[in-house]
């Protein structure tokens, strides 16, 4: 009998910590992971990519030493007035970020559709979108080359 009520005790305390742990990852956090697309191609490249970026979201930082190149591709509703900046920093905890330029040395302020080089190798790098309205909603892809 005294087994009987440890394990519903135990099944209802394991429900609650599954409840909430959705919940936890159902609010919206300013702060959006990124997904691994493709990882090492032929030992080569990594593709990183932040979905469902909105007016106000950063991008978690992905670190990126020993890069040789960075390609980024911007798309998706940039809204009103939609901006993302591109980011970088080679402070590794606090870090001061920057707008990083692309190869004409243009600061990579985004405002529409784009695919472009990134000139700045920094350690870490994130997207910003620092403006657009309540429907702004962006995908930031980037290819990172590494040397042989």
């Amino acid at each position: 009998m005294k087994n009987r009520y440890f394990f519903k005790i135990f099944f209802y305390l394991i429900f609650i910590f599954f409840i909430s742990i959705s919940i936890v990852h159902s609010v919206h956090s300013a702060e959006e992971p990124y997904t691994i697309l493709l990882h090492s191609w032929q030992g080569k490249a990594t593709l990183v990519q932040w979905t469902n970026l909105g007016n106000g979201d950063t991008g978690q930082p992905f670190v990126t030493p020993y890069v040789l190149e960075k390609s980024i591709q911007v798309k998706g509703t940039f809204g009103a007035g939609g901006n993302c900046r591109i980011e970088g920093s080679n402070d590794v905890t606090s870090p001061t970020w920057a707008a990083l330029n692309d190869s004409f040395g243009t600061a990579l302020n985004i405002t529409a559709a784009k695919i472009s080089l990134i000139l700045e190798n920094t350690n870490q790098i994130r997207p910003n979108i620092t403006a657009g309205d309540g429907t702004t909603d962006l995908t930031v892809t980037i290819l990172f080359v590494f040397p042989k």
